[in-house]
């Protein structure tokens, strides 16, 4: 297994409990890899996924159709579709999992960054750098990152946001990680996003 560039051993993380706060699917792959270092996962989710319902939105207006995460395609597809039929003229992912979801999803992204996947990584595809003139749809969750947005329209394109569902935060059960700090064992405590880090800060163990 590789992290960094780096090569790990399979018992990379033996002996080291790893507080995983990512909610849902993600949180399921993210704990499978720690599992296969040896991680002692503790799960403490500290956000929950929840779809937003009643909504429809015309793709076919767009010429682009931009996901931002997994969760905006598990989500956003069921209102993007007519009889069934996905009328995206193209489709961009952030990342690869992003990626992965609309392959499950029968929708291939048209366009993925190679190396750097974020908003910044989409940004630099050649095809997002000429759209002046171009009508683009953002899929995701309400709230986040504006930087997609505000610099494919100073490159002259008409963008709007398709929130499918929000974040809420949680309050995880404690008993798990308490334990495990009683041991005096290392712990590590993996934060994946800004929302994850708000949520954990205002928790108490």
């Amino acid at each position: 297994m590789t992290a960094g560039g780096g090569i790990l051993e399979s018992n990379a993380l033996a002996g080291i409990g790893v507080v995983v706060t990512r909610p849902g699917v993600a949180a399921d792959r993210f704990t499978l890899l720690l599992e296969q270092l040896d991680a002692t996962v503790l799960p403490f989710p500290a956000l929950r996924i929840e779809p937003l319902f009643g909504l429809s939105v015309p793709i076919s207006r767009y010429d682009w159709v931009i996901f931002i995460s997994a969760n905006a395609v598990r989500h956003g597809i069921p209102h993007l579709t007519r009889d069934g039929d996905f009328l995206a003229q193209r489709v961009a992912a952030v990342g690869a999992a992003t990626a992965a979801a609309l392959d499950r999803a029968g929708r291939p992204a048209d366009l993925l960054p190679e190396r750097d996947f974020s908003s910044e990584g989409l940004l630099r595809c050649q095809p997002l750098r000429q759209v002046a003139g171009q009508r683009v749809l953002i899929v995701r969750g309400r709230g986040g990152r504006e930087t997609l947005a505000r610099t494919l329209r100073g490159r002259g394109a008409a963008v709007d946001y398709f929130a499918c569902y929000e974040r809420r935060f949680v309050t995880p059960d404690p008993a798990p990680l308490a334990r495990w700090l009683t041991t005096g064992a290392p712990c590590l405590v993996t934060l994946t996003s800004s929302q994850v880090a708000e949520a954990v800060s205002v928790l108490t163990i």
